[in-house]
């Protein structure tokens, strides 16, 4: 049996009575296991098995196996009932927690985005700036994985322009490029620099934040090799 913290990033059913869960955790990074009875109003895993719910879990793990057994979960922050009164907030989190399931390998431990989403789901409370943080922690993850955007280059025209997906940074040069407007990248810009609970980090609205998020996923997929959608973004879509 092993130990360790653990962010539930997603769940799916996989039975009447078992969930499959998608976690981030210390020791381990990302990993996939099986809650056997979450479904049961009388089991041990009741309301724990939560995207957002952060937990201390013990699980049974088997090397080469592709999800691993849940034996025990306690709460150490229960987030998802707080963000579901805040919509807003709701969009940030789920956004943030697929990002790092769709980027991150499995069974490769990563404690500096462990912490980094972490700090990041604790730290939204507000949610007038809910789009502002989630922003600012998409530049830091695509930082914890060593594809940095040139941020000191600043956008000349706050019209559409073109970014080198290669270079990461404004302009055309580089063998991939895509688009997008000049004032939504300097919000983004603006956002990198700040600390969270900043007075200048910039006011991002859903409909902006939609934009930039659908840029840097356009980043990661070139640089990741790889095509991925982040579903959650249709909860932007109001």
């Amino acid at each position: 049996m092993e130990k360790c913290q653990a962010i539930i990033l997603q769940t799916r059913k996989l039975s009447d009575s078992s969930k499959i869960a998608i976690a981030l955790t210390d020791r381990f990074g990302k990993i996939s296991f099986v809650a056997k009875g979450a479904f049961k109003s009388k089991s041990k895993f009741a309301g724990s098995i939560q995207a957002l719910n952060q937990l201390d879990i013990e699980l049974s793990i088997k090397p080469n196996r592709e999800l691993q057994t849940l034996t025990s979960a306690e709460f150490s922050s229960k987030l998802s009932n707080q963000f579901t009164m805040e919509p807003d907030l709701m969009a940030a989190a789920m956004i943030a927690c697929e990002l790092v399931s769709k980027t991150l390998p499995d069974y490769e431990e990563n404690k500096n985005i462990f912490i980094l989403l972490k700090n990041y789901l604790n730290a939204l409370e507000d949610p007038i700036r809910a789009f502002s943080y989630l922003i600012r922690f998409e530049y830091k993850l695509l930082l914890e994985l060593g594809f940095a955007i040139n941020t000191e280059k600043d956008p000349i025209s706050d019209s559409e322009l073109l970014f080198s997906n290669d270079i990461g940074e404004v302009g055309s040069s580089g063998s991939n490029t895509s688009r997008i407007e000049g004032y939504l990248l300097k919000k983004f810009f603006q956002a990198s620099k700040s600390k969270i609970k900043a007075v200048d980090l910039p006011s991002i609205n859903n409909h902006e934040a939609k934009k930039i998020t659908f840029f840097v996923v356009n980043y990661l997929r070139y640089h990741l090799d790889k095509a991925f959608k982040v579903h959650s973004l249709h909860l932007l879509e109001y």
